[in-house]
């Protein structure tokens, strides 16, 4: 299995978890994963990115406010995006802005994993695993 950087992405070396205090029962739910599955998220900052701080902090942001422990995909990794979200087994990738993936990689994407994105906020369901023949 590939070991996933767990680490902020300028620092690559502290595991970020998102933290908060939750009073009601709906923060039990949040904390457990937005759908209650109880699993990491993937954030990925475009390696080009002009701004990596900034995004880093709204994928962050965005990881506490779906209730996910957030991991760093590596991107030094001789894999792409897709094939360590797909050797993973993580369920969901965090981006500050579609814009850090092309729509190509996006559309590879969808087939593993949900795309959540920060600004402006957006998701992008997985593809259904069955396929459908159209006529």
């Amino acid at each position: 299995m590939l070991e996933l950087a767990a680490a902020e992405p300028n620092s690559r070396s502290a595991l970020s978890r998102p933290a908060g205090r939750m009073s009601s029962s709906a923060g039990a739910y949040q904390r457990q994963g937005m759908k209650g599955r109880g699993m990491d998220a993937l954030g990925w900052i475009a390696p080009c990115s002009p701004t990596p701080e900034w995004d880093a902090a709204q994928v962050r942001r965005l990881a506490r406010k779906l209730g996910y422990p957030l991991r760093w995909a590596d991107p030094e990794s001789v894999l792409g995006l897709v094939e360590q979200v797909e050797s993973s087994g993580l369920e969901v990738v965090l981006l500050s802005s579609s814009a850090h993936v092309d729509v190509v990689t996006l559309d590879r994407l969808m087939s593993y994993a949900d795309v959540e994105c920060a600004a402006p906020r957006a998701s992008f369901g997985r593809w259904s695993p069955v396929g459908g023949a159209r006529r």
